[in-house]
């Protein structure tokens, strides 16, 4: 069922774009995400690093469902106080292995991602 075609207009006034039909999501399922085709570059969804407080962390850049959901599926939960900013549950647990998955898996997903070079699975 296509539900709408996505236009946003970036807060700095920049380009329009508009990506092709969103489809709705099943209950339960991941929200519908837009493809990235016509995004500025440099626009990352989600910033994987260190924090020198909460350990390995991934920031939502968008504020959007979907980045967010996906943090949550991949082992990241939210960092109370903290605006979009998730930390690794377990990170003595091969953490650094597990946030290389989770930037390569939201890559082959469709997200921009940036990340420090001790997680960049270089998808």
């Amino acid at each position: 069922m296509t539900v709408a075609t996505v236009r946003a207009v970036p807060a700095d006034g920049g380009t329009l774009f508009t990506t092709g039909p969103v489809q709705a999501a099943a209950p339960g399922a991941a929200p519908a995400r837009p493809t990235t085709a016509g995004r500025r570059a440099g626009a990352a969804d989600a910033t994987f690093g260190r924090h020198p407080e909460h350990g390995i962390v991934a920031a939502d850049r968008t504020g959007g469902a979907n980045t967010r959901w996906m943090l949550r599926r991949l082992g990241f939960g939210e960092v109370p106080g903290h605006h979009r900013l998730y930390a690794l549950t377990d990170p003595a647990r091969d953490g650094v292995a597990r946030t290389r998955a989770a930037v390569t898996l939201m890559r082959r997903a469709g997200y921009l991602v940036t990340a420090d070079s001790a997680f960049d699975g270089g998808c």
